[in-house]
């Protein structure tokens, strides 16, 4: 199981801490996402194992997020890199 620290949804990506770096996820891959408003994206609710959209009715798993989609299906990096965007903090 992914250890998530924080979660920030940008203006055209999530963006996920996890202990070992930092994982993203563009909207474009999800038309559902895509097509969300800002507010619609910023309503997620977490599990130990992903991230839930109630009005979408959507669902992202962090493993599959991060791990289990080629590279060509998405565009992804792991760093230590600072961010500006204020981060979701998760507890536990």
């Amino acid at each position: 199981m992914v250890k998530v620290k924080n979660i920030e949804i940008g203006a055209d990506r999530i963006i996920l801490f996890t202990e070992k770096g930092m994982g993203y996820y563009p909207f474009r891959l999800s038309l559902c996402l895509q097509n969300a408003t800002p507010q619609q994206r910023n309503d997620f609710s977490l599990s130990p194992f992903g991230i839930h959209w109630q009005q979408l009715d959507e669902d992202l798993c962090f493993d599959g997020f991060l791990f289990e989609q080629p590279m060509s299906d998405k565009i992804r990096y792991f760093s230590n890199r600072p961010s500006n965007r204020q981060p979701h903090h998760i507890s536990g």
